[in-house]
């Protein structure tokens, strides 16, 4: 099944990665706005990069992140 998400890039980025999530800022009108920053849900990576860096753990998002360590 398909998840339905279309990137913009076709690159290893943080904004691609499996492990990036995406920081939102909620609007007036009730919906969410992407702000141009996120963090990396990378045990003790402990950066909050923004989607057009890069770092040595990225993976796809095809493929599941790596679990949180000790679970």
């Amino acid at each position: 099944m398909e998840k339905g998400y279309k990137w913009i890039v076709d690159a290893k980025v943080c904004g691609t990665c499996a492990s990036y999530r995406q920081h939102y800022s909620l609007q007036r009108s009730g919906s969410f706005y992407p702000l141009w920053y996120g963090h990396c849900h990378v045990p003790r990576w402990g950066k909050h990069p923004r989607p057009d860096e890069t770092c040595p753990h990225w993976t796809d998002q095809e493929q599941d992140p790596a679990p949180p360590a000790g679970g």
